[in-house]
């Protein structure tokens, strides 16, 4: 009777547990089916040398990565739609681009960033506090 008691309760159990998640698995299908990935290499325009650690991201998100050493990168869980990405790196021009995400796979988009010339403030040495006018 115990032993019988027993294999009904887990029975009640598992299926009382099973049947939140399976009432979930539509919505995470849905959701999975509903986010790609952008894909795609950041170079410099001019030589098309990659540049690695820029960063590229979805405006308006936080998603976003940086570049490895070939200049490529990938960014997952892109809701499905039109996006702005962005890619930026210091010394070079910020590159904006819009791309259709699909909602499986993958879209690409390549950056081709050029060159920006930085100005520094000028440094004033100071001796114990006061500067020299």
């Amino acid at each position: 009777m115990r032993r019988l008691l027993a294999v009904f309760l887990t029975a009640t159990l598992l299926a009382s547990s099973a049947a939140p998640l399976a009432a979930r698995a539509p919505a995470l299908l849905h959701r999975q089916q509903a986010e790609g990935r952008v894909t795609g290499r950041v170079v410099d325009a001019r030589t098309s040398a990659p540049l690695s650690s820029a960063r590229v991201y979805i405006v308006g998100t936080e998603i976003g990565v940086l570049t490895n050493a070939d200049g490529r990168y990938e960014l997952l869980g892109i809701a499905a739609g039109t996006h702005d990405v962005q890619a930026q790196r210091i010394g070079y021009h910020i590159s904006t681009q819009t791309v259709d995400v699909p909602s499986s796979g993958a879209a690409t988009v390549n950056f081709g960033l050029g060159e920006e010339a930085l100005s520094l403030e000028q440094v004033r040495p100071c001796c114990k506090g006061a500067c020299p006018a």
